[in-house]
């Protein structure tokens, strides 16, 4: 009942309705499986959740705890469960997205690196370009020159 009556409380969250309805799921799901040795069922709407969080939030938030606190789990239980559920961590979701969001954008020669840069609201240049080689294995002017004939 209080987490309940802290989730509808919360009139900042424009996701109170889902995290109610994911922090139901979650105790049902317990309720029910509590004495049940498989706990690892895949939650799909969980999942789901996560990625439609991500879809709306990638370039502002970059820290799986954001999206954690959003669905109502702590880090910890948000980072197994997405692990589990997906074989990739949260963070790596949101690397990935943001690269492959970043992808699209080199491809337009059109846009200069550096407005690139801003749009994704990197510090620098610098952080920027260490980012994506992490993680692509490309700095983004050899992704660019090798995918502007495409």
């Amino acid at each position: 009942i209080i987490e309940v009556k802290s989730i509808l409380s919360d009139t900042n969250n424009p996701y109170r309705l889902q995290s109610l309805r994911n922090s139901i799921i979650s105790h049902h799901y317990k309720l029910v499986h509590k004495n049940h040795s498989n706990l690892c069922k895949t939650d799909f709407n969980f999942t789901n959740s996560f990625f439609n969080l991500l879809e709306d939030n990638f370039v502002e938030r970059r820290d799986s705890s954001f999206y954690a606190e959003k669905l109502c789990k702590s880090k910890v239980q948000f980072d197994f469960i997405i692990k589990r559920d997906t074989g990739k961590t949260p963070t790596m979701w949101i690397e990935e997205k943001l690269a492959n969001e970043i992808k699209k954008d080199l491809n337009n020669t059109a846009i200069p690196i550096s407005k690139i840069s801003e749009k994704y609201k990197f510090s620098s240049i610098s952080s920027f370009s260490k980012f994506f080689s992490r993680v692509t294995g490309i700095t983004p002017s050899n992704y660019r020159k090798e995918n502007s004939n495409r």
